[in-house]
């Protein structure tokens, strides 16, 4: 697992980009989105969200109306011989028609779409051609050639030749008591029908062709208008034959374009994708960060992207911005403080704004900051026991361990929260310690959380490691989430205990109990 997504909790970024996209093409692209596979293709995107971003800021947004998805469509069209129908074919065209505002909208802000990809270019012949023989409503146009629409003109004469016969069958003095329409002329398919009363039907002569009203009134096909319904019938085949012949011709006219509307469908979806990230960069009031082609991480007042929208919709209070450093001289970091203290959210934080930057988004921070590349982000977080069944809660952070050591190199971020938990302190320190000598010998960069005493000793005297503690406000009882660095800090465990109403008399012993395993 070169990134674990699931981990940092990535389907939030990717639903609140689905939630801003316009386009089937765009959600698709969202509920996909993953690290890019180069840092070049990064800053691609980057850019396209950089350029929207601006674009957004001066009210233009991607406005290409309704945008069908036609991928079905044009898998079916693909065979040689095969026919669309109408209201695929018009989608066809609402997808050129938006490949044109597309083109407008890239010939103003060019560094929207990449000039490595294909340019975008709509084949206006064939755009033409459909609207000139599909409506709006999906259904081809009587007048879609010469020949139909003298079709449909011969039909509709006939139609009305066939009502007229019908009205005056109906109102003839010996037939009118006997029918129960009327004089209307009722419709089945192409052949028109009256409605007889049942009990007189044998005074009407013609074709009995079903009943009505639970039996009381029997459809028939009069004599007269015999002929006239045949005539119709054999008209709508041929009809029918003609719109067949004008379908597949213009599915033909589809296959020959289907490389352009591909290269219009991957425009859509990158520019789609790139104005749903400049959204998002709008709402969180991100910005562009840095990205080199190096492991290096720096924070400076950055942002959990999730907390940030949630302040911003009142559901939290302000949250505390966290600033760090990862680099060569400093591999890893080793935070400690109180539970409840945000050392998990510390370590969401950089390793879900890595994953981000390496999408080529926006990041929530003050200040500028600088993400480099890493071929894989790992997390072990939370009780493993419920991850790998059947193992103890050490065991499954041993299985975790076994999966770092596999990917552990210079491109690799770990983030693993509470190293060497789940067995006796002395023994789980121990065993952090090995782990991270050997991701600092293999040149990994990563973020360590811990309540084990012994490794904040060690933090203070190994090379490229160093502590941090998640600071807590003695005064208030009450951790302040913030980030210091250089310095170790305690678990206030027992303040905490008592701060949560565990009884005086238990913590006052604990104390006691604490002071003397100080001593030993």
């Amino acid at each position: 697992m070169p990134f674990d997504l699931r981990s940092l909790d990535f389907d939030n970024i990717r639903n609140a980009l689905k939630r801003f996209s316009c386009t089937p093409y765009g959600a698709d692209s969202a509920s996909m989105l993953a690290p890019a596979p180069s840092i070049d293709v990064a800053r691609t995107m980057q850019t396209s969200v950089t350029v929207a971003r601006h674009c957004l800021d001066h009210k233009i947004d991607l406005l290409l109306g309704e945008v069908p998805d036609i991928r079905v469509a044009l898998r079916q069209a693909a065979p040689s011989g095969s026919t669309l129908n109408a209201r695929a074919i018009r989608h066809v065209f609402q997808v050129l028609r938006a490949g044109e505002e597309l083109r407008r909208l890239i010939d103003l802000h060019c560094d929207l779409y990449p000039a490595s990809m294909p340019p975008v270019l709509v084949c206006e012949t064939l755009m033409a051609t459909i609207s000139r023989t599909v409506n709006d409503a999906g259904r081809l146009r009587d007048d879609a050639s010469d020949l139909l629409l003298q079709q449909n003109a011969e039909l509709a004469a006939l139609r009305d030749q066939v009502e007229r016969d019908i009205k005056a069958f109906c109102l003839d003095p010996g037939i009118k008591p006997f029918v129960a329409s009327g004089y209307k002329t009722l419709w089945q398919g192409v052949r028109a029908v009256i409605a007889v009363k049942t009990p007189h039907l044998d005074k009407v002569k013609g074709v009995i062709k079903g009943s009505q009203a639970g039996g009381l009134e029997q459809l028939v096909e009069p004599l007269v208008c015999m002929a006239a319904n045949n005539a119709m019938e054999r008209l709508t085949q041929q009809i029918d034959c003609e719109q067949r012949r004008i379908l597949r011709e213009l599915t033909d006219k589809i296959r020959e374009n289907i490389p352009g509307l591909n290269v219009i469908l991957d425009a859509i979806s990158w520019v789609d994708m790139a104005f749903s990230a400049g959204k998002l960069s709008e709402q969180m009031n991100a910005h562009a960060p840095v990205l080199v082609d190096a492991p290096y991480i720096e924070l400076v007042q950055a942002y959990h992207p999730m907390l940030i929208l949630q302040f911003l919709q009142g559901k939290l209070d302000a949250p505390v911005p966290l600033s760090l450093c990862l680099d060569k001289e400093r591999r890893y970091i080793l935070i400690t403080g109180p539970n409840t203290g945000g050392k998990t959210v510390a370590l969401k934080t950089v390793g879900l704004l890595q994953l981000m930057a390496q999408c080529g988004l926006h990041i929530p921070a003050e200040k500028n900051c600088t993400f480099g590349w890493f071929d894989t982000i790992m997390v072990d977080m939370g009780d493993k026991q419920s991850m790998y069944h059947q193992l103890s809660t050490f065991a499954g952070h041993v299985e975790v361990m076994k999966e770092v050591l596999v990917h552990a190199g210079e491109r690799s971020l770990f983030l693993l929260d509470e190293l060497g938990t789940g067995t006796d302190p002395e023994e789980g320190a121990a065993l952090a310690m090995a782990m991270i000598d050997e991701l600092v010998k293999r040149k990994s960069l990563g973020i360590v959380n811990t309540h084990l005493a012994p490794l904040k000793s060690y933090a203070e005297h190994k090379q490229c490691v160093s502590n941090a503690a998640m600071l807590f406000d003695e005064k208030t009882l009450s951790p302040t989430y913030q980030l210091k660095t250089g310095v170790n800090g305690g678990s206030f465990g027992l303040v905490i205990a008592e701060r949560n109403g565990l009884p005086v008399n238990i913590i006052r012993t604990a104390n006691r109990y604490l002071s003397d395993i100080r001593e030993r």
